[in-house]
């Protein structure tokens, strides 16, 4: 065995030691995704969304490529390690991958200008903290209407469950499996 220091790249993530913590982020990566799908030189934005954006999986003229599509959103999925705030988005897009359409692809450009705008973005794990992992749901998912249910974990430890755009039942997460599936057969028939 060999010692080879301390660790700064790994896959594609940099690590950097500072006296705050830990910083992990993908900037280089992104960078090369950039150029790679030729957004390089693309026009920065805000946010990885359009707000209000409702995606349909039949609407829009089918992509000539869609091998490329796939990469792209396959690439954003790898980004999403140091970048939680594209997380959202990228899975929405990732709904799309086996039969991509052309609204797709300029949701998922939209998210590279995003990333471009938030390039040296990345994960501070601060020293003498605790972790903590907190995690939201919408109760009728940002308006999706193909997706039907959602279990979510957040610090509260609730286990939801929804449905056309309501909340039937909450209920905590320390219930047995065979309440949980009870709950479900009662919600969904």
């Amino acid at each position: 065995m060999k010692e080879l220091g301390q660790l700064k790249h790994f896959l594609g993530l940099e690590v950097d030691r500072t006296q705050e913590g830990i910083f992990l982020c993908q900037q280089k990566y992104a960078k090369d995704l950039l150029k790679r799908f030729g957004m390089l030189e693309c026009k920065p934005i805000s946010t990885p969304m359009e707000p209000n954006a409702k995606m349909c999986a039949h609407e829009g003229k089918d992509l000539e490529d869609a091998t490329m599509y796939r990469q792209l959103v396959g690439s954003l999925i790898y980004l999403t390690l140091t970048r939680p705030d594209i997380s959202y988005a990228v899975g929405v897009m990732s709904r799309y991958m086996q039969n991509p359409k052309k609204p797709h692809l300029e949701a998922v450009r939209r998210i590279l200008r995003y990333v471009k705008s938030t390039i040296d973005y990345g994960l501070l794990y601060k020293k003498g903290e605790d972790c903590k992992l907190v995690g939201y749901c919408d109760a009728d998912y940002a308006g999706d209407q193909q997706l039907g249910m959602c279990l979510s974990l957040a610090p509260e430890q609730f286990l939801g469950v929804a449905r056309d755009s309501q909340l039937y039942h909450c209920q905590p997460l320390k219930l047995s499996i065979e309440q949980q599936q009870w709950q479900l057969k009662r919600v969904h028939g």
